[in-house]
């Protein structure tokens, strides 16, 4: 690892006190969270006492200290109601689940100060700045800009390989085997693998995809918007994630579906799939056998990484079992051997490879502990209803609403934690502002198609 590592990490803190200085908080929230997700290393920094600082907390934990600088006020003037319980939740389930496994305190503070570092803070940073209507539509015209800002570093790679990372951080991030797909390269930028940037260029893409239906904007980064489009979509295929793919092909429906009905109900029915699988696998009325001969037509070659995932879950979701309310607070609890050491294999040499986010949680956190994490990102896809409810008399208006995009975006990030665990604070973000729709009594406005998203001045009373 060179030393531009930890001083990119260190120096981002100082970085981002700077954009503050220059540019709204708003917009200063946004380039922390999303710029540190796109180009930090995917590095710790061990500090006593405390979690590592990496990637995933810098820009979190720089763009909390920006604010409590800078706009302080704005957190005091949030409305916390009932639909925030499940956030609270997700971050205490962690001391719960270490004193009952017999870890103790110390154990459950260090965790709970984690899960409210790399993900509790982005949630509030949503809630204070992306609830209204300004405020969503500057979450999804960053999330559309990023992912195009990230398109000519995805097209590097996909023609000499991935290998930005060792290039600038001087190691490579994940096992470069598994960069090479369909007769190419799957980029991994500065992510932590090529699945995480396939999700986000696909999500990326999908919202893209609503800002040019709804004729948000007529350009962006001096490309029309559906030239913009376009390149994003195209970018998204070439980044080779099959189940990414898939799920921006849902997405483009769904989002046909809602714009040319004005329903809902689909998107709900939509979003509760997720959780339907999860409780399916749990209870045993989807086995594994069935799921492969579902699955073996469309994955083809790829079954074989499906297998190992669902044969993972077979041996985990009985053992975590045995704790269901709170699980066992750490993995080398969960798999070990009959002398009692850590192992990766069951008893039977089933390899276990704790690849979904979904059945991480389950195992350590229990039946709570993952019931909050879906509601977190379930609840904004009600809060958008909710939004629709609010503004039946105004339906144009409401159509306009990147609201809609942005819970797209959630429920593609709520069906990949079934496969995968690409934990990013964007999505936590995301959750807060869409959340917090359901405490605030604005309704929407006219779209303003000129807005710029970056304004470069410094201007605290205007959010």
């Amino acid at each position: 690892m060179s030393i531009l590592a930890p001083i990119a990490l260190i120096g981002w803190i100082p970085f981002i006190l700077a954009v503050f200085c220059f540019y709204r908080p708003r917009t200063a929230v946004l380039i922390s969270l999303f710029g540190a997700w796109m180009f930090l290393p995917m590095a710790g920094i061990s500090i006593p006492g405390f979690p590592d600082y990496g990637k995933i907390s810098a820009g979190p934990v720089a763009a909390m200290l920006g604010v409590l600088l800078f706009d302080a006020d704005r957190l005091r003037r949030i409305r916390w109601s009932l639909w925030d319980l499940p956030l609270f939740v997700v971050i205490a389930s962690p001391m719960v689940s270490s004193i009952n496994a017999g870890y103790g305190s110390y154990d459950g503070v260090a965790t709970v100060v984690n899960v409210l570092i790399t993900c509790g803070i982005a949630y509030i940073l949503g809630r204070a700045y992306f609830s209204d209507a300004e405020g969503r539509r500057s979450l999804a015209m960053a999330f559309f800009i990023a992912g195009l800002i990230y398109v000519p570093f995805c097209l590097f790679e996909m023609r000499l390989s991935p290998q930005l990372h060792h290039f600038v951080y001087g190691f490579t991030q994940h096992e470069f085997a598994q960069t090479r797909r369909m007769g190419g390269w799957r980029p991994m930028v500065f992510m932590q693998h090529g699945l995480a940037v396939g999700l986000f260029m696909s999500a990326a893409a999908a919202v893209g995809v609503w800002l040019w239906m709804t004729r948000q904007c007529k350009s962006v980064m001096g490309l029309p918007i559906g030239l913009a489009v376009l390149v994003l979509l195209i970018t998204a295929i070439l980044c080779k994630s099959a189940f990414a793919i898939a799920l921006l092909a849902v997405a483009l429906a769904m989002m046909g579906l809602v714009r040319g009905t004005r329903l809902t109900v689909p998107l709900v029915l939509l979003a509760l799939l997720p959780p339907a699988y999860m409780v399916g696998r749990i209870t045993g009325y989807i086995q594994s056998s069935t799921l492969i001969e579902m699955a073996e037509p469309v994955a083809g070659k790829r079954i074989g990484s499906l297998e190992t995932r669902i044969a993972s879950e077979d041996v985990l979701i009985p053992l975590a079992m045995k704790h269901p309310l709170w699980g066992v607070s750490r993995w080398a609890s969960l798999i070990q051997d009959r002398q009692g050491n850590r192992t990766d294999t069951d008893d039977f040499g089933v390899k276990v490879i704790p690849d979904a986010l979904w059945i991480i949680t389950l195992a350590t956190r229990g039946l709570v502990g993952l019931g909050a994490l879906v509601l977190v990102f379930f609840v904004p896809v009600l809060a958008l209803v909710h939004l629709r409810q609010k503004n039946r008399n105004a339906p144009v208006l409401a159509a306009f609403d990147p609201a809609t995009a942005l819970a797209l975006v959630l429920i593609m990030h709520m069906a990949d934690n079934v496969l995968n665990a690409m934990v990013s604070p964007v999505y936590w973000l995301i959750a807060g502002g869409l959340t917090g729709i359901l405490s605030t009594r604005s309704t929407v406005h006219r779209p303003v198609r000129s807005t710029p998203i970056i304004q470069g001045q410094r201007h605290l009373g205007s959010h």
